[in-house]
């Protein structure tokens, strides 16, 4: 049982690596311009001030490698279960999408045809796009085996 646990961890510990990777570079330039903005402006330094263009350049650029972090997660995520990248990317999109984080941030009761759907703010997660990639590798697989039969 123990084993079966380790194995289990080892997996999605290999899952999780595979599609972090390749997108430290983007999170280092990303936490880059954030230490930026910190530094050079009104929070340490005040050598650049928080209305100048430049401040809001190093913020927005900065904030960008985060707050999409689910489209760039939903590619490595797609490549590394082996379906289609962009409709992986779509998925991340679709949990970052201005009514879905509104509803979110209201609160707002959701449901379809009946089934309530609980809504959070997904921007900067990874457990959730992995999870929605993950099962739609099986239904793209399912999909195209089932066009093979027919």
């Amino acid at each position: 049982m123990l084993e079966k646990c380790k194995h289990s961890l080892s997996v999605f510990l290999d899952v999780l690596a595979s599609c972090l990777m390749p997108l430290i570079p983007m999170l280092i330039a990303a936490s880059m311009f954030k230490t930026l903005a910190a530094i050079l402006g009104p929070d340490m330094l005040h050598w650049i001030d928080a209305s100048s263009s430049l401040y809001v350049l190093f913020t927005f650029v900065g904030d960008a490698g985060f707050y999409f972090f689910p489209i760039m997660i939903g590619y490595t995520a797609a490549k590394r279960f082996n379906c289609n990248v962009i409709l992986g990317m779509f998925i991340g999109a679709i949990m970052l999408h201005p009514t879905f984080v509104q509803m979110a941030e209201t609160g707002s009761a959701f449901d379809v045809y009946g089934i309530p759907c609980h809504v959070q703010n997904y921007s900067s997660t990874i457990i959730p796009i992995l999870l929605s990639v993950f099962v739609f590798s099986y239904i793209e697989r399912f999909r195209l085996t089932s066009n093979l039969l027919t």
